[in-house]
């Protein structure tokens, strides 16, 4: 086998509560993550030579900050090994946005070249690289349905209803998690917060009494237009929307005839994405 092709859904967080800060910098939180079917594509070349990163239309991805790159000199560094690999990051999720476009392609990466050059690792290995790479990374080895606890690492596969449709709106700007953390914590009087996940999933009525997030009111001091983006589509139908993650993206869930109508009002100057929840993490072929 020559080369590989693996695509990377994005996730939304349905639930995200910030339960403390770490001496790492870190925060403990707990989360409900769901992966859905917006997805990139990486196209993984064996070649001879020096490896490279193309990233069509996205050239400040081309470089050795992309966490797709850190995948590769991880498993050089974990096997003792000089890989040489062209990978083709298709880009469609958008980047910044909350919904671990980042993550999902790092984890695309490990999980590709692994299979690609027939690497026998074993998932204990591959996890940990995950997690050197990012909090949100091990979450996208499997995808679906997962509460993630710790800084998001800890996770506990959930069985959730994936009868509905999301909106997601885009409003076109990057927002720093970092930025927003501090946002965040400066909020704070040294309260440490408790859990209520477990709770929340085991009571809840329906999936859209789930939907909480304690970064969105710090982001949206911070980026006036993710507000702007929220209170649109309140207007337009929505009964509750959230941002995912850090930001900026807004999400609504709903009927999907319902969601498609709503997303024709949506201003041409933001990015709508019609989409579903899947149980899934990558795809290879």
């Amino acid at each position: 086998m020559k080369s590989i092709r693996v695509r990377t859904p994005a996730k939304v967080n349905l639930f995200l509560r910030v339960l403390r800060g770490r001496p790492d910098g870190y925060h403990d939180i707990e989360s409900l993550f769901q992966a859905i079917d917006l997805e990139d594509e990486l196209i993984i070349e064996k070649i001879q030579g020096t490896s490279v990163l193309e990233a069509p239309g996205f050239p400040n991805l081309e470089n050795e900050e992309n966490l797709i790159i850190k995948a590769v000199r991880w498993i050089e560094r974990e096997t003792d090994a000089k890989l040489q690999v062209r990978i083709r990051l298709n880009k469609i999720i958008p980047i910044a946005a909350g919904l671990g476009g980042g993550s999902t392609d790092a984890a695309a990466a490990l999980m590709g070249i692994c299979s690609l050059f027939n690497l026998q690792l074993p998932d204990e290995a591959i996890y940990r690289g995950a997690r050197t790479l990012g909090a949100d990374v091990p979450f996208f080895l499997k995808g679906g349905s997962a509460v993630g606890e710790g800084v998001g690492d800890v996770l506990t596969p959930v069985d959730l209803p994936l009868d509905y449709g999301l909106l997601l709106v885009n409003s076109g700007f990057p927002v720093s998690t970092a930025a927003v953390y501090r946002e965040y914590s400066a909020s704070l009087t040294g309260m440490v917060g408790t859990g209520k996940l477990w709770t929340r999933i085991r009571e809840h009525q329906d999936l859209a009494s789930l939907l909480y997030n304690d970064l969105q009111a710090p982001a949206e001091r911070l980026h006036p237009e993710i507000s702007e983006v929220r209170i649109f589509l309140e207007g337009a139908g929505l009964k509750k929307s959230l941002m995912s993650g850090s930001g900026p993206t807004i999400f609504g869930i709903g009927d999907p005839g319902e969601l498609s109508g709503i997303r024709e009002l949506v201003p041409k100057r933001w990015h709508a994405f019609l989409v579903r929840p899947v149980k899934r993490g990558l795809i290879m072929d």
